[in-house]
């Protein structure tokens, strides 16, 4: 018995071990196919990927896999020589080939990406094993909630904007369900995950509240905290505010 028993301690430490996630990936991969939207993915090796040189995510690798995730969804894909091929339910088994160019003219996010953390919040909202997405999160808010709080607290940044992204989708959802013209009102939860975010990545943290204040009219505090944004982003949220300033300008 105390020899099953430690066999079976051992399996768990082994499976509990198995995932050994990495940001180390990089390479510019394209495809000439006209069935997608998506077309380039150049992955910088320290967990960022840009998607068509405009589009921001981050990433981790996992044995011959590769995991994204950006504002515009989740990106999956299997590892082959010169070759990454689409394994999810949008534009399945697309390839991407290896480019030998090179740019230096992409500027990449700096922020770090803690991988056993981004594993964490991609196999909270997909199984990796039949890449199906987490249906349950639809109606379990209270648990997605305190599983965002939890992965932002430990210092994943994405982990904090889907916690905010979660709020706002519920004012939406009940405006809609109420027939009431959408009207953001002020949200405790939305300022205390921007100061835990804040000691993650002040620039983006900031810029967050600045969307916030300026969805409740508060624009005093909306350009506050844009300006308190643009004082610490790095060259990527920079160029970011830029382009936002022009219009809002």
């Amino acid at each position: 018995m105390h020899k099953i028993i430690s066999l079976i301690a051992v399996l768990i430490h082994s499976i509990s071990f198995s995932q050994n996630p990495t940001t180390r990936f990089d390479g510019i991969f394209e495809t000439t196919t006209q069935e997608t939207s998506y077309k380039k993915f150049h992955f910088n090796n320290r967990g960022h990927v840009m998607i068509n040189d405009s589009i921001a995510g981050v990433f981790i690798k996992e044995k011959n896999k590769i995991y994204i995730v950006s504002n515009t969804g989740f990106y999956f894909f299997n590892i082959e020589p010169n070759k990454i091929i689409r394994i999810d339910s949008f534009d399945n088994k697309l390839d991407y080939y290896k480019m030998n160019t090179s740019t230096n003219s992409i500027v990449f996010d700096t922020s770090k990406v803690n991988p056993e953390l981004l594993y964490e919040y991609i196999s909270y909202e997909y199984d990796l094993k039949t890449l199906e997405a987490n249906l349950s999160l639809f109606t379990e808010n209270e648990k997605y909630f305190i599983k965002m709080q939890s992965l932002c607290e430990r210092g994943l940044g994405i982990a904090c904007e889907s916690y905010i992204d979660g709020i706002r989708m519920n004012q939406f959802r009940d405006g809609f369900v109420n027939n009431t013209e959408l009207e953001f009102k002020q949200n405790v939860e939305i300022e205390n995950i921007c100061i835990l975010y804040a000691k993650i990545n002040p620039g983006k943290a900031y810029f967050q509240l600045s969307i916030y204040y300026a969805s409740i009219k508060n624009n005093e505090k909306a350009k506050y905290y844009f300006e308190l944004a643009k004082l610490n982003a790095d060259p990527f949220l920079s160029k970011q505010l830029n382009e936002i300033e022009q219009y809002i300008d």
